[in-house]
């Protein structure tokens, strides 16, 4: 869904802006501490009501405010923000208030490419089952409720785990919970290898227009053996997750990795090479989104020329082009996506001290 309108207020350095953006290239033009990043900030906040920087919302209040409001408007549905230094917060979606951040997501899928973005690859596990569950979540609707009664049994059984009573008892009281995670669990697990498996030509695709490299290939990890079974796993390792306190295998193990040949990519790629690889897997995850569902992909861009020389940020720019998607982008000069200000459908704003304004472009 495209982003038509967004009015912000005491949202980091910025007191209150109003834009209207093109529903293709936006570019955000200022110097370091002007407000540019924070702009993407709120525009992420519209997606899944939280910072992209920050996972404590009272950092991105601006000083001396008590609150931040954020109101975006995307076709006929209108979307509205507000978090409070005391901890209050509402999300609106059209005419209703909602609890779910879920509910708020599946209206606007949004990715985000910055200087951190290499850390997909080089950060833990986490990060990378988040990456292939954005995407699942985003084209199986079944998916979230699965998610949901997963975790809730897997918190059961760590509790259930770190009880001080004798191994006999915990068995037992482990069994109905056991039988659920297990089912749980290949569900789940189905899920994200189907994505994962339709996922992968597309990425493939993309990383070789993007990257010289051979060999790269991606694989994802359940969380447990593929040689056993689930259900015996737990029955083997049950004696060492009393003593740990938590389940050493399920689906929330799983990893997503990648590699160059026999070696893991983050072991013989550049920062840069790191970079682009993680924009070729977002980009993947677009296209298939679009494939899948009909919908578009926003994508917000921060300090794209970090790390990448002047040959990987055109090809780069060339595939976000292709994509014919709404596209946010920061920069501290210009100069440095003339191509894209010469497309007409590019609109270019000037940021400074918080301070968001339309501008005439130089395409010269």
């Amino acid at each position: 869904m495209i982003l038509s309108s967004l009015n912000i207020h005491c949202f980091r350095n910025i007191m209150h802006a109003e834009i209207n953006p093109s529903d293709r290239f936006n570019l955000f033009v200022g110097g370091n501490g002007s407000g540019k990043t924070s702009l993407l900030e709120a525009i992420h906040h519209l997606s899944v009501a939280r910072s992209f920087k920050t996972r404590f919302c009272k950092h991105v209040i601006q000083h001396g405010a008590k609150e931040f409001t954020l109101f975006g408007k995307m076709g006929d549905l209108s979307v509205g923000i507000m978090r409070a230094r005391n901890g209050k917060s509402r999300i609106r979606i059209g005419e209703k208030d909602v609890q779910s951040i879920a509910e708020l997501a599946e209206q606007f899928p949004l990715q985000v490419i910055n200087p951190d973005t290499y850390q997909l690859i080089t950060a833990g596990p986490k990060m990378r089952r988040k990456f292939v569950d954005w995407g699942v979540f985003h084209v199986e609707h079944e998916f979230v409720t699965f998610w949901k009664q997963l975790y809730r049994v897997l918190r059961h059984r760590n509790a259930i785990l770190k009880e001080k009573v004798d191994f006999d008892s915990i068995k037992q009281h482990l069994e109905p919970w056991d039988a659920d995670f297990i089912r749980l669990s290949e569900r789940l697990t189905c899920f994200r290898e189907a994505y994962v498996e339709e996922l992968r030509p597309i990425f493939m695709d993309l990383m070789q227009r993007l990257l010289d490299i051979v060999g790269v290939r991606i694989e994802f990890r359940s969380g447990w053996s593929d040689e056993r079974s689930l259900e015996s796993l737990l029955t083997s390792s049950l004696q060492r997750d009393i003593m740990l306190g938590h389940t050493q295998f399920g689906p929330h193990r799983a990893d997503l990795l990648l590699y160059v040949g026999d070696h893991l990519a983050q072991d013989v790629l550049s920062r840069g090479q790191l970079k682009l690889l993680v924009c070729a897997m977002q980009l993947a995850q677009a296209l298939l989104l679009e494939k899948k569902t009909s919908k578009k992909c926003v994508f917000l861009v921060d300090d794209l020329p970090s790390e990448l020389d002047t040959e990987h940020r055109r090809a780069l720019c060339g595939v976000l082009i292709e994509l014919e998607t709404q596209i946010f982008m920061t920069c501290i000069e210009q100069n440095a996506f003339v191509d894209l200000i010469k497309l007409p459908s590019t609109k270019v704003f000037k940021v400074d001290s918080g301070n968001i304004t339309p501008f005439e472009r130089n395409t010269s």
